[in-house]
């Protein structure tokens, strides 16, 4: 059967088959084909799904109480022929008012995908109610594409209740080896607090809640992004409302590797609400990103680490200003895998806090989150720069009696390096945040900065062939322990920071140190 209509066309009822693997459905349709019932279901699935390069199926759970699920049991393409499709969605439902978004029980195509563009993603949330969930996905052959999206739903706000939660990708397995352009694993954004009634914002939907595993290579840029938390809710009508925190990212194992750029970022947190004749809401926090398990089978390019934004505080008025969410951090494993080229890796920042410009206080920026874990055992074959969080300004007095906020602290870094460094090596302790402008109240204070730790802990001989620096006069600390037990253990082939700006401290616990030219402590 083919769609090949001259406008959107909508299906909204059941597509099923007799037997397992029969029929070919063709989508031949420029404005797009969008199934809101079941496409196949298990043990009756579709024979094969043709999606013409030029058009778009999106295939959506609505909110009516009917959960469905989709089902092809060859190959999804152009043209039945392996040419490159156009776009695919599977998105759980978006709530309505009063009704949940419905879930896509099961996703799974058992052939091969070839597509410009894979899209799977949760409902979003509407007032109290919760997006729809995609439950479970199983892409049985290689997948192809340019651009491959899971996505969480986003979360909302209600003036009744907590918000509605955004739907999760609870489950997504990809079997066969997956080929893209770019990868994109994102969390949903949660929602606002509420600026009416005191309620919190529903949480951003998660991806990989309960797992998220590719089995075969990897191959592309692959970017994991925690969502972003919802600003807390102004003051105006009611205490504000928290805002809902950003999705949580989790991948549970790339098994067989990953060939291409490895991004891994915090979701960025919401600012504190305004204060008014009642106390702002707090930001929601950014989404956690979690990766447990990179196999060995592939060949890393860049690879960047950072936390997530912290949220500033909120402006005081009458009442206080809520303070900022923390930014999102991240928990990954040791990276055993060399390291084709740079690594960059930043720690959390403080916020700002908010002015006191009532008689209530600014509400308190969030403070940076640090890298739970971070260590490379492999080796480097480019430059590598280690950044700790900054602390946030702090707020200004105002013109009220009322208090700036104090900013954020910033986060340390602690990080350790097995193997050789390629290129150079940059160091860079955050800053430490300025006090607020002077007022009729005490102005807030600025947050304290983080620093940097960098641990050499190889258990071979480690080279570290570019020139070290860092940001300023006396920053960073290098605690050398290698465990060789070589003839030079750590030898850096150029200078050791600068006659201007020396490293702060340099510590031997274990290994012998070859310095080929000028070192500055």
């Amino acid at each position: 059967v083919t769609f090949d209509g001259g406008s959107a066309q909508t299906i909204v009822g059941n597509l099923t088959t007799t037997t397992d693997g029969d029929g070919i459905v063709v989508i031949n349709n420029s404005n797009g084909v969008t199934f809101n019932d079941d496409f196949g279901v298990n043990g009756k699935g579709v024979g094969s799904l043709q999606i013409r390069s030029d058009s778009t199926m999106t295939f959506k759970a609505l909110a009516a109480g009917d959960a469905i699920t989709f089902d092809v049991t060859g190959n999804i393409d152009a043209d039945g022929s392996n040419g490159t499709g156009g776009t695919l969605i599977l998105n759980g439902g978006d709530a309505a008012s009063g009704t949940a978004g419905d879930a896509v029980t099961l996703a799974t195509v058992t052939g091969t995908t070839k597509l410009a563009t894979l899209t799977i993603q949760g409902g979003d949330a509407n007032q109290n109610d919760a997006g729809g969930a995609v439950t479970q996905t199983n892409f049985n052959g290689n997948t192809t594409v340019t651009t491959y999206n899971v996505l969480g739903g986003d979360g909302s706000t209600d003036t009744g209740a907590t918000g509605g939660a955004g739907g999760a990708v609870a489950t997504h397995l990809q079997t066969g080896a997956t080929s893209a352009t770019n990868i994109n694993l994102t969390g949903g954004d949660g929602g606002q607090g509420n600026d009416t009634a005191n309620h919190n914002g529903g949480a951003g939907g998660a991806v990989g809640s309960t797992s998220n595993t590719f089995t075969g290579l990897v191959s592309g840029a692959l970017t994991v992004t925690g969502g972003n938390g919802g600003a807390g809710g102004s003051g105006a009508n009611a205490q504000g409302g928290i805002g809902g925190d950003g999705g949580a990212v989790t991948v549970t194992n790339l098994a067989n590797g990953l060939t291409g750029a490895l991004s891994l970022i915090g979701g960025n947190a919401g600012n504190g609400g305004v204060g008014d004749a009642n106390a702002g809401g707090k930001g929601g926090d950014g989404g956690l990103v979690t990766i447990t398990a990179i196999g060995a089978g592939g060949t890393l390019g860049n690879v960047t680490v950072g936390a997530g934004t912290s949220g500033t505080g909120g402006n005081s008025g009458a009442a206080n200003g809520g303070a900022g969410g923390e930014g999102g951090t991240i928990a990954v494993g040791n990276i055993s895998q060399d390291i084709t080229g740079t690594l960059m890796v930043w720690a959390g920042s403080g916020g700002a806090g908010g002015a006191g410009n009532g008689n209530g206080n600014g509400g308190a920026g969030g403070d940076g989150k640090a890298i739970s874990t971070m260590s490379v055992s492999g080796a480097i074959s480019s430059n590598v720069t280690l950044i700790s969080g900054s602390g946030g300004n702090g707020g200004a007095a105002g013109s009220g009696s009322g208090s700036g906020g104090n900013g954020g602290a910033g986060a340390a870094l602690n990080a350790s390096i097995g193997g050789n460094i390629g290129g150079t090596l940059f160091l860079n302790d955050g800053e430490t945040g300025s006090a607020g402008a002077t007022g009729t109240g005490s102005a807030g204070s600025g947050g304290a900065l983080g620093a940097v730790t960098l641990t050499l802990n190889g258990s071979a001989a480690q080279t570290i062939t570019g020139a070290v620096t860092v940001g300023d006069d006396g920053e960073a600390t290098i605690v050398a322990n290698n465990t060789a037990t070589a003839t030079h253990d750590i030898i850096f082939s150029e200078t050791v920071g600068t006659d201007l700006v020396a490293l702060g401290t340099l510590t031997q616990t274990d290994g012998n140190i070859q310095f080929a030219k000028a070192v500055n402590i």
